[in-house]
């Protein structure tokens, strides 16, 4: 089962947002409670002391330092980033080489095997009780050379077949692995992006209010706002420092983020993607694509062949084994002496038969049984949760491009009211809370905008990664090793 590229859309309001405005709420509150507790003191209440632009400072929390981003960055050339400085391709290429190993050692039970031997004696002939022969010194060297060949071995055939059928497996596998990192560069991508625009719309609405703490105060100056107005717009101001200071630090932690996916740091701009081409919007078109092009789903069909092999290999030593030996042996010794057969050769037709090992081979055969069955099992439940994948998929698709017409009508009708509130504001028609309310609906339809539009691209390359294809193009984009050929 693959886990969604990124966490669907909320539809209630973020948390953080929560967080924001039940503080502003208890912030208003208590300076509230402040000014009617002072409204309730005996006594004149005393004249109000002006306050001017620039009297009034609002320190946002420290946050890291800003850098703007150098040169420009394609999803493209992020994803070639990724797959050549991550470890990930590293770690899917020893895998596959070691199927390859395998699949070696499985092919070197059919081959000749070659070896050459030489052996260097000494010998001493002592006297003899009868013939009075006296002691001889000397040496003997024996040169050899022997050759060895399966002629039948169904064992070694079945497992030769089997570790071919691995490695086509493993080829799948490593891709998969690859492609995973693919999609995960593709998610923190988008989730810069979106963080970037999120970071854009807090510095819209700081300036405004800003603006309208700077009006406020002028206004407050020439007797037609209150301080209560004023205290209301550096709050606000307040607020907006500190949404922008957190926006900013989430830029710095996606990028951190996606940094530690392609292998070195991202400082440069992101160029957005265009969307993800989804062939299809039918689910059982989509299912055929993600059952023909899945490699997870190729890798398992893969291994079961390759555990029924290895069952056939177990059951095939019952069978006899015929081989041929070949020898030759050259002796030589000194003092001289005669060796009339050498150098000698020795061709042999060789045959062996386990008739009883025990049990061994039934239980071998049981267990790649049970490993088969078990294969099928997990198999049969990743096709039935792709159909399940798929048809959540395609409704999350219908839904993100739904929800994004609404909340570009959203943020459309929230600007204007923004503006309109604004100006009524400028002309004395609105109060200084008006004029806040507005800023912060503003604010929160362009904050659900970029998470439409976050979801939205998202979705369209789950459905991307569902169907098993790569997220910018339909084949793998620089395959390991060639195709091995099978036997």
């Amino acid at each position: 089962m693959l886990l969604p590229l990124l966490p669907p859309a909320a539809t209630s309001p973020h948390p953080a947002t929560r967080i924001r405005l039940l503080f502003s709420a208890v912030v208003i509150g208590v300076l509230a409670t402040a000014l009617l507790q002072a409204g309730d003191a005996p006594g004149p209440a005393p004249a109000p002391t002006p306050i001017l632009p620039g009297e009034v400072t609002v320190t946002p929390n420290p946050t890291a330092p800003y850098t703007p981003p150098k040169g420009t960055l394609t999803l493209t050339q992020a994803l070639d980033l990724g797959d050549n400085l991550n470890e990930t391709r590293e770690v899917a290429r020893a895998r596959l080489e070691e199927a390859l190993a395998t699949r070696k050692q499985a092919l070197a039970l059919l081959l000749p095997t070659l070896a050459a031997s030489s052996q260097l004696e000494q010998y001493v002939v002592g006297d003899s009780p009868v013939g009075g022969q006296h002691k001889l010194y000397g040496n003997a060297n024996n040169l050899g050379v022997n050759l060895t060949l399966t002629l039948f071995n169904a064992t070694s055939i079945d497992q030769l077949r089997s570790q071919t059928a691995s490695v086509s497996a493993q080829m799948l596998d490593s891709n998969e692995l690859r492609r995973g990192l693919a999609y995960q560069i593709t998610g923190g991508f988008l989730l810069v992006i979106a963080a970037e625009h999120q970071v854009i719309a807090a510095v819209r609405a700081r300036d405004v209010a800003a603006q309208t703490l700077d009006q406020t105060r002028a206004r407050f100056k020439v007797g037609v706002a209150t301080s209560n107005d004023v205290t209301r717009s550096q709050l606000t101001l307040a607020t907006s420092e500190l949404t922008l200071t957190q926006d900013r630090q989430a830029v710095v932690s996606a990028r951190f983020s996606l940094g530690d996916l392609v292998g070195r740091d991202v400082v440069e701009s992101l160029v957005e993607p265009d969307p993800a081409l989804v062939p299809s919007r039918e689910l059982p078109a989509m299912e055929q694509f993600g059952l023909e092009e899945r490699p997870d789903l190729a890798s398992s069909v893969l291994r079961i062949r390759a555990t029924e092999l290895q069952s056939e290999a177990a059951g095939a030593t019952i069978l006899p084994t015929v081989g041929v030996r070949g020898s030759w042996l050259l002796q030589s010794q000194f003092p001289t002496l005669a060796y009339p057969n050498s150098p000698e050769w020795q061709v042999a037709l060789v045959a062996s038969w386990t008739l009883y090992d025990g049990g061994n081979r039934e239980a071998t055969v049981d267990l790649y049984d049970s490993e088969r069955r078990e294969t099928v099992a997990n198999l049969n439940l990743a096709k039935r949760q792709l159909h399940r994948d798929i048809a959540t998929g395609l409704s999350s698709l219908r839904t993100a491009e739904i929800s994004l017409e609404q909340s570009t009508t959203a943020l459309r009708v929230a600007r204007l009211n923004e503006e309109e509130t604004l100006t009524r504001f400028k002309q004395g028609l609105a109060t200084a809370l008006d004029a806040a309310d507005a800023s912060a609906q503003s604010f929160q339809a362009d904050s659900d905008l970029t998470g439409r539009q976050l979801d939205l691209a998202s979705s369209r390359f789950s459905l991307r990664q569902l169907i098993g294809r790569w997220p910018l193009t339909d084949t793998v984009p620089t395959p390991l090793v060639q195709p091995v050929p099978a036997h």
